[in-house]
């Protein structure tokens, strides 16, 4: 168990950061789409 913590821990961390990097471009996108207007209120 312990030998594959290791493992685990960098399989957690790129799991992570694609996680982060699909937040960014969702909040990007969803703010692009709201400044542009194209869903008016």
């Amino acid at each position: 168990m312990v030998s594959k913590l290791p493992q685990e821990f960098r399989r957690y961390q790129r799991n992570r950061q694609q996680l982060r990097y699909i937040f960014k471009e969702t909040r990007r996108t969803l703010d692009f789409i709201h400044h542009e207007g194209f869903f008016p209120e």
